[in-house]
């Protein structure tokens, strides 16, 4: 793709300045003044909240890494047949050659698989930028879910609203976290059939 690079700016936009807007949302409930600053001072506040989205995104992995160990959940890979497997292990194979260690092959597939087709993978992108929105995303409601249990306490908050917080907020980090989950397989998905795509029709190497 010539010109604009959409993936980029999509990510940009998804993955990076609305968690860092989604942020400053959650904490003006704590912080009602806090809007009033977007209002007052756009542009500090929008290089602010591009900041703050690097830092949700940051933490975000983090949190689902440990998420992983209580709440697992399979990734394409993991729930993909052993012909698909095979196949792209084969192809990776004659394409990196006999040079290339089997350990490595086969922990770094995706990223293997990636560099070779790294120019045809604007869907991957998108996935990608869905699936980390979804993950801070989910960040955000277990923040929102926390916090309301705080306002709560500090009185600020009814019971009813505090319970009301905590609830929506489990809903929705459970929705998000399916919805990141669901975006990352596409993306690996993508990356893999799009890896095979390229394989069966690129000149195969000297022997």
């Amino acid at each position: 793709m010539s010109g604009f690079n959409w993936p980029i700016a999509i990510y940009d936009f998804l993955g990076i300045l609305v968690p860092g807007l989604g942020l400053g949302a959650v904490l003006s409930f704590a912080l009602p003044s806090l809007p009033r600053l977007y209002v007052a001072y756009p542009v500090p506040m929008l290089l602010l909240a591009f900041v703050a989205g690097h830092v949700v995104q940051g933490l975000s992995r983090l949190a689902y890494h440990l998420l992983g160990h209580v709440w697992p959940g399979k990734t394409f890979w993991e729930a993909s047949d052993d012909t698909l497997k095979l196949e792209v292990l084969g192809r990776l194979a004659i394409a990196y050659g006999p040079g290339l260690p089997r350990e490595v092959l086969i922990k770094e597939r995706r990223d293997l698989c990636y560099s070779l087709v790294w120019d045809r993978m604007d869907n991957e992108r998108l996935f990608t930028a869905l699936a980390d929105f979804s993950r801070a995303a989910g960040l955000l409601a277990l923040l929102f879910a926390g916090q309301s249990v705080y306002l709560w306490g500090a009185g600020t908050w009814t019971l009813p609203q505090g319970l009301t917080g905590l609830s929506l907020g489990l809903i929705l980090f459970a929705l998000f976290t399916t919805h990141s989950r669901f975006f990352r397989k596409h993306a690996d998905s993508t990356v893999y059939h799009g890896f095979l795509a390229y394989s069966a029709t690129a000149p195969k190497p000297a022997p």
